[in-house]
Protein backbone atom coordinates (compact mmCIF):
# COMPACT_ATOMS: atom_id res chain seq x y z
CA UNK A 1 0.00 0.00 0.00
CA UNK A 2 2.69 2.12 0.98
CA UNK A 3 4.59 1.58 -2.59
CA UNK A 4 1.58 2.52 -4.49
CA UNK A 5 1.24 5.53 -2.70
CA UNK A 6 4.60 7.00 -3.42
CA UNK A 7 4.26 5.88 -7.22
CA UNK A 8 1.33 7.47 -7.79
CA UNK A 9 2.56 10.82 -6.25
CA UNK A 10 5.85 10.21 -7.86
CA UNK A 11 3.80 9.38 -11.12
CA UNK A 12 1.63 13.43 -10.38
CA UNK A 13 4.84 14.90 -9.89
CA UNK A 14 5.99 13.97 -12.98
CA UNK A 15 2.84 14.33 -15.46
CA UNK A 16 2.92 17.62 -13.53
CA UNK A 17 6.45 18.69 -14.29
CA UNK A 18 5.55 17.94 -18.06
CA UNK A 19 2.99 19.87 -18.08
CA UNK A 20 4.50 22.89 -17.22
CA UNK A 21 7.39 22.42 -19.34
CA UNK A 22 5.35 22.15 -22.11
CA UNK A 23 3.71 25.48 -20.67
CA UNK A 24 6.72 27.46 -21.07
CA UNK A 25 8.05 26.04 -24.13
CA UNK A 26 5.03 27.26 -25.68
CA UNK A 27 5.44 30.52 -23.79
CA UNK A 28 8.72 30.74 -24.87
CA UNK A 29 8.52 29.99 -28.74
CA UNK A 30 5.61 31.94 -29.08
CA UNK A 31 7.04 35.19 -27.41
CA UNK A 32 10.18 34.46 -29.33
CA UNK A 33 7.75 34.66 -32.61
CA UNK A 34 5.60 37.37 -31.61
CA UNK A 35 8.91 39.91 -30.84
CA UNK A 36 10.51 38.78 -34.41
CA UNK A 37 7.00 39.85 -36.01
CA UNK A 38 6.66 42.69 -34.05
CA UNK A 39 9.75 44.44 -35.25
CA UNK A 40 11.80 44.83 -38.79
CA UNK A 41 15.65 44.70 -39.44
CA UNK A 42 17.27 48.08 -41.14
CA UNK A 43 20.44 47.64 -42.98
CA UNK A 44 22.20 50.80 -41.96
CA UNK A 45 25.87 52.02 -42.08
CA UNK A 46 26.58 50.70 -38.52
CA UNK A 47 25.23 47.44 -39.43
CA UNK A 48 21.48 45.55 -38.82
CA UNK A 49 19.49 47.35 -36.22
CA UNK A 50 16.22 46.23 -34.72
CA UNK A 51 13.23 48.93 -34.73
CA UNK A 52 9.84 49.27 -34.99
CA UNK A 53 7.89 51.67 -36.57
CA UNK A 54 4.72 53.26 -34.77
CA UNK A 55 2.74 55.98 -36.23
CA UNK A 56 3.29 58.77 -38.47
CA UNK A 57 4.36 62.68 -37.94
CA UNK A 58 7.58 64.05 -36.39
CA UNK A 59 9.67 61.47 -35.59
CA UNK A 60 10.98 60.20 -31.96
CA UNK A 61 13.58 57.59 -31.55
CA UNK A 62 13.62 55.76 -28.54
CA UNK A 63 16.33 54.38 -26.26
CA UNK A 64 15.05 51.79 -24.00
CA UNK A 65 16.34 50.98 -20.69
CA UNK A 66 18.22 48.16 -19.20
CA UNK A 67 16.15 44.55 -19.58
CA UNK A 68 14.42 45.99 -22.89
CA UNK A 69 14.37 46.31 -26.51
CA UNK A 70 11.98 47.85 -28.81
CA UNK A 71 8.91 46.25 -27.05
CA UNK A 72 9.87 48.32 -24.38
CA UNK A 73 9.65 51.58 -25.97
CA UNK A 74 6.44 50.61 -27.88
CA UNK A 75 5.08 49.54 -23.77
CA UNK A 76 5.96 53.06 -23.29
CA UNK A 77 3.68 54.62 -25.92
CA UNK A 78 1.15 52.17 -25.27
CA UNK A 79 1.47 53.98 -21.47
CA UNK A 80 0.17 57.45 -23.25
CA UNK A 81 3.27 58.83 -22.13
CA UNK A 82 3.15 61.28 -25.38
CA UNK A 83 -0.62 61.44 -25.23
CA UNK A 84 -2.89 61.57 -28.40
CA UNK A 85 -0.82 63.70 -30.81
CA UNK A 86 0.73 62.12 -34.03
CA UNK A 87 4.30 61.77 -33.98
CA UNK A 88 5.87 58.55 -35.71
CA UNK A 89 8.00 56.27 -33.21
CA UNK A 90 10.99 54.90 -33.75
CA UNK A 91 11.52 51.96 -30.94
CA UNK A 92 14.77 50.28 -31.35
CA UNK A 93 16.32 47.64 -29.51
CA UNK A 94 20.09 49.12 -28.74
CA UNK A 95 23.10 46.68 -28.92
CA UNK A 96 22.80 43.31 -27.57
CA UNK A 97 19.22 43.34 -27.21
CA UNK A 98 16.62 40.79 -29.30
CA UNK A 99 18.31 40.96 -32.51
CA UNK A 100 20.70 43.86 -32.96
CA UNK A 101 23.97 42.48 -32.14
CA UNK A 102 26.03 43.73 -29.26
CA UNK A 103 29.19 44.59 -32.01
CA UNK A 104 27.28 47.39 -33.08
CA UNK A 105 27.55 49.47 -29.75
CA UNK A 106 29.47 48.81 -26.82
CA UNK A 107 29.50 52.30 -25.52
CA UNK A 108 26.87 55.07 -25.13
CA UNK A 109 28.61 56.88 -28.52
CA UNK A 110 28.76 54.08 -30.40
CA UNK A 111 25.08 53.79 -30.09
CA UNK A 112 24.49 57.51 -30.34
CA UNK A 113 26.16 56.60 -33.82
CA UNK A 114 24.03 54.11 -34.53
CA UNK A 115 20.64 55.98 -34.05
CA UNK A 116 22.24 58.40 -36.45
CA UNK A 117 22.73 55.45 -38.66
CA UNK A 118 19.50 54.39 -38.06
CA UNK A 119 18.17 57.97 -38.75
CA UNK A 120 20.05 57.88 -42.25
CA UNK A 121 18.41 54.52 -43.33
CA UNK A 122 14.95 55.39 -42.85
CA UNK A 123 15.50 58.91 -44.44
CA UNK A 124 14.80 61.19 -41.70
CA UNK A 125 16.57 64.37 -41.24
CA UNK A 126 16.18 65.17 -37.81
CA UNK A 127 14.50 63.41 -34.41
CA UNK A 128 13.20 63.99 -30.92
CA UNK A 129 15.34 60.83 -29.26
CA UNK A 130 13.65 59.74 -25.50
CA UNK A 131 16.29 58.18 -22.99
CA UNK A 132 14.32 55.98 -20.73
CA UNK A 133 16.31 54.41 -17.71
CA UNK A 134 19.71 52.76 -19.14
CA UNK A 135 18.60 54.57 -22.55
CA UNK A 136 19.53 58.06 -21.08
CA UNK A 137 23.31 58.09 -21.44
CA UNK A 138 23.07 56.79 -25.58
CA UNK A 139 20.34 59.51 -25.70
CA UNK A 140 22.49 62.28 -24.19
CA UNK A 141 25.52 61.02 -26.62
CA UNK A 142 23.08 61.59 -29.41
CA UNK A 143 21.92 65.18 -28.17
CA UNK A 144 26.20 65.90 -27.97
CA UNK A 145 27.74 64.13 -30.58
CA UNK A 146 24.79 64.84 -33.36
CA UNK A 147 22.90 68.05 -32.47
CA UNK A 148 22.12 68.91 -35.83
CA UNK A 149 19.71 65.54 -35.90
CA UNK A 150 18.77 65.96 -32.74
CA UNK A 151 15.26 67.95 -32.57
CA UNK A 152 15.12 67.44 -28.51
CA UNK A 153 15.94 65.81 -26.05
CA UNK A 154 13.44 63.75 -23.63
CA UNK A 155 15.15 61.79 -20.34
CA UNK A 156 12.88 59.65 -18.68
CA UNK A 157 13.59 58.15 -15.30
CA UNK A 158 16.50 58.14 -16.85
CA UNK A 159 20.34 57.22 -15.97
CA UNK A 160 22.74 59.91 -16.42
CA UNK A 161 25.37 59.57 -13.78
CA UNK A 162 27.28 56.67 -13.22
CA UNK A 163 25.57 53.95 -11.45
CA UNK A 164 27.68 52.09 -8.61
CA UNK A 165 27.28 48.49 -8.79
CA UNK A 166 24.65 46.75 -6.56
CA UNK A 167 26.43 44.61 -3.74
CA UNK A 168 25.03 40.72 -4.00
CA UNK A 169 22.13 41.13 -1.76
CA UNK A 170 19.02 39.52 -2.55
CA UNK A 171 17.58 41.26 -4.70
CA UNK A 172 20.64 41.45 -6.98
CA UNK A 173 20.69 37.68 -7.14
CA UNK A 174 17.20 37.07 -7.66
CA UNK A 175 18.13 39.67 -10.90
CA UNK A 176 21.03 37.69 -11.86
CA UNK A 177 18.61 34.22 -12.07
CA UNK A 178 16.35 35.76 -13.90
CA UNK A 179 18.85 36.97 -16.34
CA UNK A 180 20.07 33.02 -17.00
CA UNK A 181 16.62 31.26 -16.59
CA UNK A 182 13.69 32.05 -18.56
CA UNK A 183 12.23 29.70 -16.60
CA UNK A 184 11.60 31.57 -13.91
CA UNK A 185 10.66 34.92 -15.71
CA UNK A 186 8.09 33.34 -17.20
CA UNK A 187 6.93 32.13 -13.56
CA UNK A 188 7.20 36.18 -12.47
CA UNK A 189 5.41 37.30 -15.46
CA UNK A 190 2.45 34.55 -14.50
CA UNK A 191 2.42 35.76 -10.68
CA UNK A 192 2.09 39.73 -11.80
CA UNK A 193 -0.92 38.53 -13.61
CA UNK A 194 -2.48 36.82 -10.55
CA UNK A 195 -1.16 38.92 -7.96
CA UNK A 196 0.30 42.54 -8.94
CA UNK A 197 0.61 43.82 -5.82
CA UNK A 198 2.83 41.09 -4.80
CA UNK A 199 5.10 41.04 -7.44
CA UNK A 200 4.87 44.90 -7.58
CA UNK A 201 5.07 45.62 -4.42
CA UNK A 202 8.99 46.32 -3.88
CA UNK A 203 9.23 48.32 -6.82
CA UNK A 204 6.16 50.60 -6.56
CA UNK A 205 5.59 53.68 -4.28
CA UNK A 206 3.02 53.56 -1.46
CA UNK A 207 1.01 56.56 -3.71
CA UNK A 208 1.58 54.04 -6.79
CA UNK A 209 0.39 51.00 -5.09
CA UNK A 210 -3.05 52.38 -4.35
CA UNK A 211 -3.10 53.39 -8.01
CA UNK A 212 -2.82 49.59 -9.05
CA UNK A 213 -6.80 49.57 -8.40
CA UNK A 214 -6.89 51.25 -11.99
CA UNK A 215 -7.43 48.65 -14.68
CA UNK A 216 -4.85 51.14 -16.74
CA UNK A 217 -2.23 51.42 -14.78
CA UNK A 218 -1.70 47.32 -13.89
CA UNK A 219 -2.06 47.19 -17.59
CA UNK A 220 0.98 49.70 -18.08
CA UNK A 221 2.91 47.59 -15.67
CA UNK A 222 2.44 44.31 -16.90
CA UNK A 223 3.72 46.07 -20.69
CA UNK A 224 6.99 46.82 -18.72
CA UNK A 225 7.24 44.12 -17.63
CA UNK A 226 6.57 41.77 -20.70
CA UNK A 227 9.41 43.68 -22.43
CA UNK A 228 11.58 41.72 -20.16
CA UNK A 229 11.31 38.88 -21.27
CA UNK A 230 12.91 36.13 -22.40
CA UNK A 231 15.29 37.78 -20.35
CA UNK A 232 18.30 35.56 -22.25
CA UNK A 233 17.22 37.15 -25.49
CA UNK A 234 18.26 40.56 -23.94
CA UNK A 235 21.22 39.20 -21.88
CA UNK A 236 24.36 40.42 -23.95
CA UNK A 237 22.65 44.06 -23.86
CA UNK A 238 22.34 43.69 -20.14
CA UNK A 239 25.97 42.72 -19.73
CA UNK A 240 26.82 46.31 -21.86
CA UNK A 241 24.76 48.68 -19.64
CA UNK A 242 26.07 46.77 -16.52
CA UNK A 243 29.49 47.41 -17.61
CA UNK A 244 29.25 50.89 -19.38
CA UNK A 245 26.98 52.23 -16.01
CA UNK A 246 29.37 51.40 -14.17
CA UNK A 247 32.00 53.45 -15.37
CA UNK A 248 30.00 56.50 -17.07
CA UNK A 249 32.56 59.43 -16.70
CA UNK A 250 30.97 62.77 -16.40
CA UNK A 251 29.19 64.34 -19.60
CA UNK A 252 29.91 67.94 -21.49
CA UNK A 253 26.37 68.55 -20.33
CA UNK A 254 26.67 72.14 -20.41
CA UNK A 255 27.79 71.72 -24.39
CA UNK A 256 24.17 70.33 -25.09
CA UNK A 257 22.51 73.11 -27.45
CA UNK A 258 19.19 71.17 -27.62
CA UNK A 259 16.14 71.63 -26.17
CA UNK A 260 15.34 69.27 -23.27
CA UNK A 261 12.88 68.15 -20.85
CA UNK A 262 13.19 65.56 -18.00
CA UNK A 263 10.84 63.73 -16.24
CA UNK A 264 11.35 61.57 -12.87
CA UNK A 265 10.06 60.69 -9.87
CA UNK A 266 11.10 61.64 -6.51
CA UNK A 267 11.04 58.82 -4.91
CA UNK A 268 13.20 56.36 -7.77
CA UNK A 269 15.09 53.95 -5.73
CA UNK A 270 16.70 53.04 -8.97
CA UNK A 271 18.27 56.10 -9.98
CA UNK A 272 17.71 58.49 -7.57
CA UNK A 273 16.09 61.90 -7.99
CA UNK A 274 19.33 63.68 -7.26
CA UNK A 275 21.26 63.19 -9.82
CA UNK A 276 18.81 64.34 -12.56
CA UNK A 277 18.20 67.07 -10.46
CA UNK A 278 22.09 67.72 -11.06
CA UNK A 279 21.97 67.02 -14.99
CA UNK A 280 19.01 68.98 -15.19
CA UNK A 281 20.72 72.21 -13.66
CA UNK A 282 23.66 72.10 -16.27
CA UNK A 283 22.02 71.63 -19.32
CA UNK A 284 21.45 74.82 -20.79
CA UNK A 285 17.66 75.75 -20.52
CA UNK A 286 16.83 72.33 -19.72
CA UNK A 287 13.27 71.42 -17.90
CA UNK A 288 12.82 69.27 -15.23
CA UNK A 289 9.52 67.96 -13.94
CA UNK A 290 9.57 65.82 -10.91
CA UNK A 291 7.13 63.82 -9.63
CA UNK A 292 5.62 63.65 -6.47
CA UNK A 293 6.24 60.26 -4.89
CA UNK A 294 7.09 58.81 -8.10
CA UNK A 295 8.80 55.59 -8.33
CA UNK A 296 11.30 54.26 -11.25
CA UNK A 297 7.98 53.59 -13.34
CA UNK A 298 5.95 56.79 -12.57
CA UNK A 299 6.45 58.34 -16.10
CA UNK A 300 4.46 55.17 -17.60
CA UNK A 301 1.89 54.61 -15.27
CA UNK A 302 -0.99 56.99 -17.67
CA UNK A 303 -0.79 60.34 -16.01
CA UNK A 304 -2.73 62.08 -17.91
CA UNK A 305 -1.49 65.70 -16.99
CA UNK A 306 2.15 64.19 -17.30
CA UNK A 307 1.01 63.25 -20.80
CA UNK A 308 -0.37 66.83 -21.77
CA UNK A 309 3.00 68.58 -20.22
CA UNK A 310 5.20 66.10 -22.50
CA UNK A 311 3.12 67.36 -25.46
CA UNK A 312 3.27 70.85 -24.61
CA UNK A 313 6.58 70.28 -24.82
CA UNK A 314 7.14 68.26 -27.98
CA UNK A 315 4.44 70.57 -29.77
CA UNK A 316 6.52 73.45 -29.18
CA UNK A 317 9.35 72.08 -30.15
CA UNK A 318 8.60 70.21 -33.35
CA UNK A 319 6.36 72.67 -34.50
Amino acid sequence: MGSLFWITILTILLAAAIWISVLFSHWKRAALARLRDGARIVQTSAGPIECAILGEGPAILISHGVLGGYDQGLAGVASGFCGGRSYRFIAVSRPGYLRTAPEIGKTPEEQADAFAALLDALNIEKAVVAGISGGGSPAMQFALRHADRCAALLLISAATECVPVAQPGARVLFLRALMQMDFLSWCVLALARRLPRLVFHSILSRDELRRMRDSRVRANLLRILDSTAPFTARRPGCMIDGNSLASLAPLPLSSIRVPALAVHGTSDAIVPFASIERTAAVIPGARLIPIQNGSHFACVLGSESLSAEVNRFLDKELR
